[in-house]
């Protein structure tokens, strides 16, 4: 098993592997660097980003905090298991000690990792991306839900974007969460709605979980050690934004 620690940057996955700024993106189905590579995981197929190549891409990798050198998509992600362990910052590769706790099933289609919930007593069909620093739900289920604040992210395939936040209390089966989630009535989610997706289950897991295991191959996420008090949005920067 092999152990990185990561960044706490508004509720992303940032390790650093191999001296590269690395983002943990299940959402994206490729990975993308800008010139690092990374031994330390073995031979990853990596698409080039640059400003001639995809200059969306590269403004999305730039922050004034951070920068990000790779994008670490599904085709390294989905082949073995990974943890991630929000309090201590280290995400494990290659983890293959199955832990206890509150499991997820999901499928794997061509549209990524996709979990069945339901919300406010709707099903839905939910894309899992570590790439999301919160959920997101489409507006055409959601429309009548009040408003409690604002998100601003970042989608490789968009842009930059403004969503307002509502209240969305997840159920998976027997695993409830209450959630905060942003709701999309953009191109993102008219992307989504063509695959029969109605939004993003993303990192606000966390607020509820100390550690998550990814398992791609067994179709699972298992949610280790609950928390007693979520954290809300301690989790993230002033990018999301509650009233």
């Amino acid at each position: 098993m092999k152990s990185f620690e990561f960044d706490h940057f508004d509720g992303y996955i940032i390790p650093t592997i191999d001296g590269a700024k690395v983002l943990v993106d299940t959402g994206c189905p490729i990975t993308v660097s800008s010139g690092s590579t990374l031994p330390s995981l073995g031979d990853i197929w990596m698409t080039p980003a640059t400003n001639e190549f995809n200059p969306q891409v590269m403004s999305g990798f730039r922050h004034e905090d951070i920068e990000i050198e790779v994008l670490l998509g599904r085709n390294y992600l989905a082949l073995n298991p990974f943890l991630v362990d929000w309090d201590a910052r280290t995400i494990s590769f290659n983890a293959t000690d199955v832990p206890e706790g509150d499991e997820i099933a999901f499928r794997v289609v061509m549209a990524g990792a996709t979990v069945d919930a339901e919300i406010a007593d709707q099903e839905v069909a939910l894309i899992i991306d570590t790439g999301a620093k919160i959920s997101f739900l489409g507006h055409h289920k959601f429309q009548d839900s009040p408003v409690i604040g604002s998100v601003e992210d970042y989608h490789l395939s968009t842009g930059h974007f403004d969503a307002e936040v509502i209240p969305a209390p997840f159920s998976f089966g027997d695993v409830k969460m209450e959630l905060y989630a942003g709701r999309l009535d953009n191109a993102l989610f008219d992307q989504l709605r063509t695959v029969s997706i109605d939004g993003i289950l993303g990192n606000d897991i966390y607020d509820h979980y100390h550690q998550v295991w990814y398992d791609f191959p067994g179709n699972r996420l298992i949610l280790i050690d609950r928390r007693e008090n979520a954290l809300t949005t301690e989790r993230v920067s002033d990018t999301v934004r509650l009233w």
